[in-house]
């Protein structure tokens, strides 16, 4: 646990998966954890928070009811240490309200997060009969079960592919970064690699509509078309593929480069086949390509594309030395 964490929550800057784990953190947090947080010494001259006594007692017990934690003793410590741990009485003298608080407990707890490690894919079906495949390296966010009337996943980071049940009551939200994606029933692929910095949307079937979660404009996809958010410019670009029936291919090991930098390419195929690039040249990282696997070995790839780029390599097992 970090105490930039309940700063982060409080400016509403978590990942879904972040926040999710933070809750459950706190849920089990021991006495020693809270005194390597907080040392005493540094609260033994705290201004108290502008909260009256009676107040701190009902923020107290909404967290143990939302939680279903029993008394521990750190709670009946510094209430100002207590609540700042909690999340009732934060940093900064703000109060979370309890509904909001005991809203996102229970979202936790309905929710749960699917991890692939790189190289590694999985499938999965959803309780409405929607089916999501990750590629590696990715992490979504899913509820046990969809019960209101609005279906939504959240991709906190990497590459999926889904294709969604078609439900008009109740339309198919997912959430990527700063993209917020919604459908009826269609196939997609989304890509939101943390460290690329932009949410990729490509339509293979039916219609999705696109658009920024802090507003603007709306962005409607239709088959072929693909959409990138940059997250450094907060701004879309648009783009018609060629290769439509690529799109998700990567799930049955089908590869598609369209002028693609080698840098791009040897992390997608870090993601996709769990390989390791040490690249002893830089200049071979800025060198574009166009090229299409389709279940092609790792050692087939790694060939043609020395070739076609002209550069030397060695590997062993999943490390790749190029030169």
């Amino acid at each position: 646990m970090d105490r930039k964490i309940i700063q982060r929550w409080l400016n509403g800057e978590l990942s879904p998966g972040e926040e999710a784990a933070w809750l459950r953190a706190m849920e089990t947090a021991t006495e020693e954890d809270i005194a390597a947080l907080f040392p005493e010494e540094e609260w033994e001259h705290t201004t108290p928070m502008l909260v009256d006594a009676r107040r701190q007692r009902r923020s107290l017990s909404a967290i143990h009811a939302a939680t279903g934690a029993a008394e521990a003793p750190w709670w009946k410590r510094n209430v100002v240490k207590a609540a700042c741990v909690a999340g009732l009485l934060v940093l900064g003298g703000y109060l979370i309200s309890q509904p909001r608080l005991s809203r996102m407990v229970a979202e936790a707890k309905d929710r749960k997060t699917i991890v692939t490690a790189d190289g590694v894919k999985k499938m999965i079906t959803l309780s409405d009969g929607t089916r999501i495949s990750l590629n590696g390296g990715s992490e979504v966010d899913i509820p046990e079960t969809f019960t209101a009337d609005v279906r939504e996943v959240r991709l906190v980071k990497g590459e999926i592919f889904l294709d969604v049940e078609q439900d008009e009551q109740r339309p198919f939200i997912v959430t990527s970064g700063k993209v917020k994606i919604q459908v009826l029933g269609t196939s997609f692929n989304v890509r939101g690699y943390s460290e690329e910095q932009r949410t990729v949307v490509s339509v293979k079937t039916g219609k999705v509509s696109v658009h920024a979660r802090q507003g603007g404009r709306e962005i409607v996809l239709t088959p072929g078309v693909q959409v990138t958010f940059d997250d450094r410019k907060v701004a879309f670009s648009q783009a018609v593929l060629k290769e439509t029936g690529m799109i998700g291919g990567w799930k049955n090991n089908e590869l598609a480069y369209e002028n693609e930098q080698l840098k791009d390419v040897f992390r997608d195929l870090a993601y996709n086949y769990g390989l390791r690039f040490e690249v002893r040249d830089s200049s071979v990282l800025n060198k574009h390509v166009n090229a299409i696997f389709i279940k092609r070995s790792q050692e087939d790839i790694i060939r043609i594309l020395g070739k076609m780029a002209d550069f030397k390599y060695k590997v062993n097992n999943k490390d790749i030395i190029i030169y």
